[in-house]
């Protein structure tokens, strides 16, 4: 893996709700140990990586972002291969050495750098401009535990023109910000 190399992240659809992508996509989860896993992209294509992830490891994914090896280190985390037998273009992207209390806000990076490239698989997915603002979910989408949750997700990221659902119009009660 070179710096250039684009580290490839499969995106859960849980991550992606309201079209917009969340820094949960980036966050390690306990199963991780503070390393999640990317597929290398000098190894395989965005397409092969979702085809490997979603059929050969029977796992749910949206789509595909990436970042690269330079973004991850000016993200302040680091990054390396961990080739498997069967799953040879298994990388890692390290959290370890910070605090956990310190992961979202260092996937929050992560997440900005892959919004910058652009959704790398499904083809004519642009990108996302993030979800819309807490308050819309204020008497709508399920129980008040489900609301929370939601709002929890909410990056402060308002709704761009172009959405990550071909097709999707954002409401017109809900300003755009562009940046």
């Amino acid at each position: 893996m070179t710096a250039q190399t684009v580290l490839l992240r499969q995106v859960h659809p849980d991550f992606i709700p309201a079209g917009g992508l969340t820094s949960q996509a980036f966050m390690p989860f306990p199963k991780d140990e503070g390393k999640p896993s990317v597929y290398d992209g000098d190894q395989i294509t965005p397409a092969d990586s979702h085809q490997h992830y979603t059929e050969v490891l029977g796992l749910r994914s949206h789509s595909v972002w990436g970042v690269s090896c330079a973004e991850v280190t000016e993200s302040g985390l680091s990054s390396r291969p961990d080739p498997k037998q069967d799953f040879p273009s298994h990388a890692l992207i390290d959290f370890t050495a910070h605090r956990e209390n310190s992961f979202r806000k260092l996937a929050k990076k992560l997440k900005a750098k892959a919004l910058a490239r652009g959704c790398l698989h499904p083809p004519g997915i642009v990108r996302t401009g993030g979800l819309p603002h807490r308050r819309h979910f204020h008497g709508q989408d399920g129980p008040p535990g489900q609301r929370r949750a939601k709002a929890r997700q909410d990056d402060g990221i308002r709704p761009s023109t172009e959405c990550i659902q071909p097709g999707f119009r954002p409401r017109q009660d809900v300003h755009s910000v562009n940046s």
